[in-house]
């Protein structure tokens, strides 16, 4: 996946894979954080905000400026935003000691329904685009 925001291309299905394997990625970093086998610690506030990873630059500037009015994109906006109130829940859970309930909302709970739902926007923009 492109690291700069400007590269992304919603109609390449490389780039959309790469996004999906990336947002796949994270899950398993959250998870090692919850299970207690990785030492790295995230800046919740920072987790929570979905314009600052590169696919949140993207819809915030070039995604913005070319797709805003497409319907498929305000709904990627929308359920980015939820994955990442959510991913940043979890991990809050983890550091106040609630590891079982992080990692049922992680797996099976609202982070879960969200990444999905983040995975069929892609899927559904790059399906207009191509």
């Amino acid at each position: 996946m492109a690291t700069d925001s400007s590269n992304l291309n919603m109609g390449s299905a490389t780039d959309v894979a790469s996004i999906i394997q990336a947002h796949h990625a994270w899950k398993m970093r959250i998870q090692s954080v919850i299970n207690g086998t990785s030492d790295e610690v995230f800046d919740i506030e920072m987790i929570a905000k979905d314009n600052v990873c590169v696919v949140g630059r993207w819809l915030y500037g070039a995604g913005t400026e070319t797709m805003s009015d497409s319907q498929e994109f305000q709904d990627l906006l929308s359920k980015h935003k939820d994955v990442h109130t959510c991913a940043a829940h979890c991990l809050q859970l983890a550091y106040n000691g609630k590891k079982e309930e992080a990692n049922k909302d992680l797996l099976q709970g609202n982070y879960s329904v969200a990444l999905s739902e983040v995975m069929k926007a892609l899927v559904a923009l790059y399906r207009v685009n191509k």
